[in-house]
C-alpha cells in the first residue's frame, strides 16, 4: 500500500513538473550593453506562440516552454529586429539565453504621426472630455452623451450638475447657447457634430475679459463643435400616436454659418409624464447670434412654454376591527396650469482689443 500510494505521489510530481514546462529568460540591450524597455519579444515553437515586452531593466521571461526548439523575434522602435533560434536544455527548469544586443535602424523611417485620444484633460479651470470616448447611437441629442460624462448627474426633472453643483448655462464654442435653459440647449444639438465638452468654472464677464477672478464661480457646459461641422444645417423631426389619445411631436433645427447660428425647437405631446391624469404641453424655444458689422455682436434667445396638467388620485381602503369592518373611498383631483414666456436680448460693442460695451435685458 504504500509503495502504491509513493508511485501515485511520483506521477503526480512528475505531471505537474512537466505541465509547468521550463522558464525561458533574458535580456536585450544595445551596442553599448544598456538595456532596452519595453521591446517587443515574440516567441514561437512547435506547440507555442507567445508575445511579451521586457520590463524596466530589459528583462523577458516566458514560463511554461515545452518545446526543444524556440525561435525569438525582437523588435523596437530605433532598432533593427532580430530573429534567433535557440535549443531548449529540458535538465534545466531555467534556460537563461543571456544578452541579445540590438543595433541601431540601418535606415531612416519615414515621419509618422500619432495622434492619441486622452478622454479626459484638466486644466486649470475647464474640465475637458473627448467626444470621441463617449459613444451614443446615431441621431441621438447632445443629452445622451452629457449623462455619460463621468461627474456629470441629472436628476428627475432634468438638471444637470457638475461634481454636485448646477450646470447653469450652455455656451457654443464659447458663445452663449440658449441663455440659462440647459436641458433645451442639449437636447437640440446633434451629438455627432461635437468635438468636445468642456465643463468650466466661469467668474462672469468681467473675468474673463481682465484674468482677475473674485467671488465663488458657476459651472458652464462649452460645446465645441467639429471644424468641418461648423457651417450647415442641422434638423429632426419626430411625432408619435398612442393609445388614449396620446400624442407627442417635437421639431428641433440649426442652421450655423461661422459666427452666425439659429436654432429652433417647437414640440408639443400630452404624455403622462412624472404626473397622473393627463399632461398637455406646448413649447417653443428659439436661439440667434450674428455679427452686425465687424465691431457688433447681436444675440437672444426666446422661450415660451405652456403646460396644463389635470389630475386624479382615486384610493380605497379597508379596515377590520372585532365587531365591524370599515370601508374607506377618497377621490382627488387636481388642475394646474402654468404659463412660462421668457425673452432676453444682448448687444456686445467692441471699438478696439482692449474695450466693450454691453447692453442687454435682465
Amino acid at each position: 500500500m504504500r509503495k502504491l500510494i509513493l508511485l501515485i505521489l511520483f506521477i503526480i510530481t512528475s505531471f505537474t513538473l512537466f505541465a509547468q514546462g521550463i522558464q525561458l529568460k533574458g535580456t536585450v540591450a544595445d551596442s553599448t550593453g544598456s538595456p532596452i524597455p519595453g521591446a517587443l519579444i515574440s516567441l514561437r515553437s512547435a506547440s507555442l506562440k507567445l508575445s511579451m515586452s521586457t520590463d524596466a531593466n530589459g528583462v523577458f521571461s516566458f514560463p511554461g516552454v515545452q518545446d526543444t526548439a524556440v525561435t525569438l523575434s525582437i523588435k523596437s522602435m530605433g532598432y533593427d529586429s532580430l530573429y534567433r533560434s535557440f535549443s531548449i536544455d529540458k535538465k534545466l527548469q531555467i534556460n537563461n539565453v543571456g544578452s541579445i544586443m540590438l543595433r541601431g535602424a540601418s535606415s531612416v523611417l519615414d515621419e509618422v504621426m500619432v495622434t492619441a485620444m486622452i478622454p479626459v484633460v484638466l486644466k486649470e479651470d475647464t474640465v475637458q472630455y473627448d467626444a470621441r470616448a463617449y459613444r451614443v447611437r446615431e441621431g441621438d441629442a447632445v443629452e445622451e452623451m452629457v449623462k455619460k460624462l463621468p461627474g456629470i448627474d441629472v436628476d428627475d426633472d432634468g438638471n444637470f450638475t457638475a461634481n454636485g453643483e448646477p450646470i447653469t448655462s450652455i455656451r457654443l464654442d464659447g458663445k452663449e447657447y440658449f441663455g440659462d435653459d440647459v436641458a433645451g440647449a442639449i437636447q437640440n444639438l446633434p451629438a455627432d457634430i461635437v468635438k468636445n465638452l468642456q465643463v468650466i468654472d466661469d467668474y462672469g464677464e468681467q473675468a474673463n475679459e481682465t484674468g482677475l477672478k473674485s467671488g465663488t464661480p458657476e459651472k458652464v457646459l462649452n460645446i465645441n463643435l467639429q471644424d468641418d461641422k461648423k457651417r450647415g444645417y442641422f434638423a429632426r423631426v419626430a411625432a408619435g400616436l398612442g393609445t388614449e389619445s396620446r400624442y407627442n411631436s417635437r421639431l428641433r433645427g440649426n442652421y450655423l454659418n461661422g459666427e452666425q447660428q439659429l436654432s429652433l425647437d417647437a414640440g408639443a405631446n400630452n404624455n403622462r409624464g412624472r404626473s397622473s391624469g393627463v399632461n398637455d404641453r406646448q413649447s417653443l424655444k428659439g436661439n440667434y447670434r450674428d455679427n452686425w458689422g465687424k465691431k457688433l455682436e447681436s444675440y437672444g434667445n426666446y422661450r415660451f412654454d405652456v403646460n396644463d396638467n389635470d389630475s386624479w388620485v382615486n384610493t380605497s381602503s379597508e379596515t377590520f376591527f372585532p365587531d365591524y369592518t370599515r370601508y374607506e373611498v377618497r377621490e382627488s383631483s387636481n388642475q394646474r396650469k402654468r404659463k412660462d414666456q421668457r425673452f432676453s436680448w444682448n448687444f456686445e460693442y467692441r471699438p478696439d482689443t482692449n474695450n466693450y460695451i454691453h447692453w442687454g435685458t435682465i
